[in-house]
């Protein structure tokens, strides 16, 4: 019995890590530092030993109580580990943990996401800085990823802090058609954050015609136009119609109100007593993603 008691003396409890700062996980934006602290107790021994590990930080580790400032310049979300060990070698069995999460100093938001045009046009996309709380830098704009013939240009070609710039994409009647993946990149010295549009590249279009070109119609009474949707070069989307110009009190109902491929669709507008008399013009649309076509018509309320 004196051996045992013996025996489960000399049985060493390992040591107890604790970081003291952060207190719990952090939020905080590339390019900001974060301060580590840390302490260890031994009820049989003395802490000799201090592990720490800081993925995505730098410096990446370290065997002092008190690393201090620990920078992380890459968004993501990281946990940092202390390590505590004893006289006896042995390990805290329980290694500490602290989660760091690094927003990005800036992001970007482009609008739309995908443009559609025949070889030869142009396409526009609106690329937005959104800022972190404290990020203040000048962002330079490129794109990659742009097909044969074609440039982009973006207006303005900076931005300090936050706002929104137009990259101006010009297809050259001899870019191949096809889907083509852009990337937009934003940089801000150490820091690059990137968006992606699609480019979709195609000789195929549709056009629009409508008819009547003038209608009179009378208070309390309703009139038809007719908007025809024609195909060039094998067209075979949606196109969704609508239209603008309409005087006060004036409903309008297309049917149908969308045509596949080519077709024609019939405008109905009930005009309302309140309505007043006059001369509209009127502008009869089909859109089919970023493709827009439109005509022309007049209405004359009596």
């Amino acid at each position: 019995r004196l051996d045992l008691v013996q025996t489960l003396a000399a049985v060493d409890v390992p040591p107890t890590g604790s970081i003291d700062s952060p207190s719990g996980y952090v939020f905080v934006e590339a390019g900001q530092s974060v301060f580590f602290s840390g302490s260890g107790t031994d009820p049989d021994g003395t802490v000799t030993a201090y592990s720490w590990s800081f993925p995505g930080g730098n410096p990446g580790s370290s065997n002092v109580a008190t690393p201090g400032n620990v920078t992380y310049s890459t968004p993501g979300i990281f946990v940092a580990t202390l390590t505590v060990t004893d006289n006896a070698g042995l390990n805290d069995p329980s290694p500490k943990t602290r989660t760091i999460i690094v927003l990005p100093a800036f992001s970007l938001l482009s609008t739309p996401s995908a443009a559609t045009v025949p070889p030869g046009a142009s396409a526009n996309h609106t690329v937005t800085v959104v800022p972190g709380n404290t990020f203040t830098g000048t962002v330079s704009f490129s794109v990659e990823g742009l097909p044969s013939g074609a440039t982009g240009s973006f207006y303005p070609a900076s931005l300090t802090g936050s706002g929104s710039t137009t990259l101006a994409v010009t297809t050259a009647t001899t870019t191949p058609q096809g889907t083509y993946t852009l990337t937009i990149r934003g940089t801000s010295g150490t820091f690059s954050h990137s968006t992606r549009v699609t480019l979709v590249v195609n000789a195929s279009d549709f056009f629009v015609s409508a008819s009547p070109a003038s209608a009179k119609i009378r208070r309390l009474n309703s009139g038809n136009y007719s908007l025809s949707v024609a195909t060039v070069q094998g067209f075979t989307g949606t196109v969704n119609l609508g239209v603008t110009g309409l005087p006060p009190f004036v409903t309008a109902v297309f049917t149908p109100p969308s045509i596949a491929g080519s077709g024609t669709s019939v405008l109905t507008l009930q005009v309302d007593e309140r309505t007043p008399t006059g001369n509209y013009n009127l502008t009869l649309s089909g859109t089919s993603g970023s493709l827009m076509r439109s005509a022309s018509a007049i209405l004359k309320v009596r």
